[in-house]
């Protein structure tokens, strides 16, 4: 029976398991406070119930990115930036209130040429807040910005984790795990941390785990777990 259950989640669209949560790790350091901790993107494809969330409805063609600041520490986000891999364009700014963003960003992420492989934003795949630009930011624990980007020919939600995954963070370093497959990371500058109106910190996401895996993963342990009673 519990390898019946596994089976149909895997036969389920990846909207049924949609809703990646991404943690970030601090890639330059201006002596602030780490905020890593505090900073998450959401990626939400098709048909995800928390689309509904913040007025957005999706075609099998476009994701959801939504960046929040779980305030601990005083901050604010104040500009992403995305290093294509699986992304067409940057479509609809979605944001809360409190909240002004404008793409693209003037520059590339603070810091990102200086990081081996450098992270060089993709023309256009960024956004930044409006003046004034730490008021405008993301700085509340209600607050969020969202971005709708269409991707590329032929390719879905799936792919775009694919992508992200497709970057290996261990020991303060980055790597591609497959350098000929699409790849995408994602950056955020952060103002006024602990607040400071010295230079900000600049952040880049980790690697997740994708969903189906993990779900793949859990039923085969039950399904073992069970093997092993019988026995």
């Amino acid at each position: 029976m519990l390898l019946g259950i596994v089976v149909v989640a895997l036969m389920l669209p990846m909207s049924a398991v949609a809703g990646q949560v991404l943690p970030f790790v601090q890639v330059s350091s201006n002596g602030h406070a780490n905020i890593a901790s505090q900073l998450t993107v959401e990626v939400l494809g098709m048909g995800d119930a928390k689309l509904s969330r913040f007025g957005v409805t999706l075609t099998g063609n476009q994701v959801f990115f939504v960046f929040r600041n779980n305030v601990g520490i005083t901050s604010s986000i104040t500009d992403v930036y995305f290093q294509d891999g699986a992304l067409l364009s940057m479509g609809a700014v979605k944001e809360s209130s409190g909240v002004a963003f404008t793409e693209p960003a003037s520059f590339n992420l603070p810091g990102g040429m200086l990081l081996d492989p450098a992270f060089i934003v993709t023309k256009h795949f960024s956004a930044d807040s409006d003046v004034p630009v730490i008021g405008n930011g993301v700085s509340g624990n209600s607050e969020w910005l969202g971005i709708v980007f269409d991707l590329k020919d032929n390719m879905t939600y799936s792919d775009v984790i694919n992508a992200l995954g497709n970057w290996k963070y261990s020991g303060g370093q980055f790597s591609k795990i497959d350098p000929n497959a699409p790849s995408l990371r994602i950056g955020i500058y952060a103002q006024n941390i602990d607040g400071s109106n010295r230079q900000g910190e600049s952040f880049i996401n980790k690697v997740p785990e994708p969903s189906l895996v993990l779900l793949l993963g859990i039923g085969l342990g039950a399904v073992s777990l069970v093997a092993r009673r019988r026995k």
